[in-house]
């Protein structure tokens, strides 16, 4: 009696990365695919990326335009505030020497000077005691003057360093 032999057939069972490697060509092949035709709604598509990003570049220009615009227009009134600041200076420094060097009261460039210099000088007048000095005075208040003008300029000049270099950010 002849025995039979039976062979058990067992499917051959693919190994893990022959399972990813078939997987990764599906994939690849139905983006291929995909890729190869192009979706009926694309062209639109397309033309609202491209308006969405024309409408940024156009938004910066025009954020770029006024910032300089703002930084033109600050720097100009930082010119306006040196020169009426350097004038106080000069005024009130001319005022300090002529009352060192005792000049007469009456001349007309003293008179000029103190006129011209009342109204800056006046909220600082006898705020500290004036020396003697020989004939001449020493009027600390024109330093304190002189002081905080100093001071208040480099405030406002501040100020508009701050307007001119503005960047808004979120």
């Amino acid at each position: 009696m002849a025995t039979e032999r039976v062979e058990h057939i067992h499917p051959v069972v693919p190994s893990r990365e022959g399972v990813i490697a078939r997987v990764g060509e599906d994939v690849e092949a139905d983006v291929a695919a995909r890729a190869a035709v192009a979706a009926p709604d694309e062209p639109e598509r397309l033309d609202a990326v491209a308006e969405k990003i024309r409408g940024h570049a156009l938004d910066d220009v025009r954020r770029s335009d006024r910032d300089q615009r703002a930084a033109l227009v600050a720097g100009r009134i930082a010119q306006v505030v040196d020169y009426l600041f350097g004038l106080v200076y000069a005024l009130l420094g001319a005022r300090f020497v002529l009352e060192l060097l005792a000049a007469r009261r009456g001349a007309g460039f003293t008179r000029f000077v103190e006129a011209i210099t009342d109204p800056v000088y006046a909220p600082f007048r006898n705020i500290v005691e004036t020396l003697r000095v020989g004939d001449g005075r020493v009027v600390l208040s024109l330093a304190v003057a002189l002081v905080a003008y100093a001071v208040l300029h480099l405030a406002i000049r501040g100020v508009l360093r701050m307007v001119a270099s503005r960047r808004t950010t979120v």
